[in-house]
């Protein structure tokens, strides 16, 4: 994490048994990887789902293909459901 190499701490967060998540979490969203925000979504134990869409969503050039990927892949598309749920009519 003291790198910010957004691919170390994703896979860091993917495979090693112990893992500070709410620490990789920060340094994931610091790093700006649209790329392993959205896979770390899909493998990481803990995840701020709605708080790294919000990222996502900043990172408009960068992110439309994960945005995109979102939407089909099954632990995010749960997420994004849930979220629009709490969204007030």
């Amino acid at each position: 994490m003291c790198l910010g190499e957004a691919e170390f701490i994703f896979y860091a967060g993917a495979h090693w048994k112990e893992f500070d998540y709410k620490t990789g979490f920060k340094a994931l969203l610091d790093s700006g990887s649209a790329e392993f925000i959205y896979r770390a979504g899909m493998l990481w134990k803990e995840f701020d789902h709605s708080e790294a869409w919000w990222i996502m969503e900043r990172l408009i050039d960068d992110s439309s293909e994960w945005r995109g990927r979102a939407f089909t892949g099954k632990r995010w598309r749960e997420a994004l459901i849930n979220l629009w749920k709490t969204i007030p009519d």
